[in-house]
């Protein structure tokens, strides 16, 4: 693999979250082109295609500009270390430490009482089907199926119309 003719990224300059150099770890690097994850060889960051789907002389998939590109390691391991550990410091300082909890909706009722929490819609859907022509002919309205979603009933229900 030969190295790319642009200039070599200097390991000081790349954000200590963008390269993995942890021990038993395989090193890793995101590329500054195309922005993925893959491995550094030799100093470099691995030849890859900007398309996974197809490779060949056909120009199918063409290799992304940042392969072969060098990495020069300006400072040591250590130091890359002590880098990444002040981001994250700084990334979970940021964080809250309070549990933020979302409102959760009411259960329903239970079978048993479900007639009685839907009295009143049942109730509120047979003034409006008697009211309104377009409930009266079987079909509903914008507010006749609102109040319809609400009493829990079947479209085809039609004893409310007596009631």
């Amino acid at each position: 693999m030969r190295p790319s003719s642009r200039p070599a990224l200097l390991l000081s300059k790349i954000p200590p979250h963008h390269i993995n150099l942890t021990e038993g770890e395989s090193r890793t690097a995101v590329c500054p082109d195309c922005e993925t994850w893959h491995p550094i060889q030799r100093r470099m960051i691995k030849t890859h295609h900007l398309e996974r789907t197809g490779r060949g002389a056909g120009g199918e998939a063409p290799r992304c500009p940042g392969s072969a590109r060098r990495i020069e390691f300006d400072i040591t391991i250590e130091q890359w270390g002590e880098a990444l550990l002040a981001a994250e410091a700084t990334a979970a300082a940021r964080r809250s430490k309070r549990m933020i909890r979302k409102a959760q909706p009411q259960p329903l009722p239970a079978v048993s009482q479900m007639s009685a929490a839907t009295a009143a819609a049942q109730r509120e859907l047979a003034d409006h089907i008697v009211d309104c022509p377009t409930c009266a002919k079987s079909q509903r309205c914008t507010p006749g199926a609102e109040l319809q979603t609400r009493s829990r009933l079947r479209p085809a229900h039609r004893d409310m119309r007596l009631a």
